[in-house]
């Protein structure tokens, strides 16, 4: 059977929702433990798992009017430019700065998220 060349493009958004949830969820559980490990904090590793819930409920809430206003495709390339952004953040944190204070560590990958 041959595969139908108008299911090429659904196929493709598809897997690319899936990596790109696959992404957060990892990075929902990584950055807490990273958080953990260098500040020995609990309530800064609450916080770091909270910045990543308030990211979620502010793009949910301010992200169907910047849709509505500037075009669903101009904000969804902003939106992964910022992410990329914010995700390379901390490994580059790791390699510029010796000692990163708990609030810059936790900040930081939720700038832009």
């Amino acid at each position: 059977m041959k595969s139908d060349i108008r299911s090429m493009p659904i196929i493709g958004l598809i897997t690319a929702e899936f990596l790109s949830l696959l992404g957060n969820q990892v990075a929902a559980v990584a950055i807490p433990i990273l958080v953990l490990q260098f500040t020995n904090s609990p309530l800064v590793t609450g916080i770091a798992s909270a910045g990543n819930i308030v990211a979620i409920i502010l793009a949910t809430v301010l992200g169907g009017r910047a849709i509505d206003r500037f075009g669903a495709w101009n904000i969804s390339v902003t939106a992964d430019l910022l992410s990329f952004c914010s995700v390379l953040a901390l490994p580059l944190a790791f390699i510029y700065f010796d000692q990163l204070s708990p609030y810059q560590f936790h900040i930081w990958p939720y700038c832009y998220s």
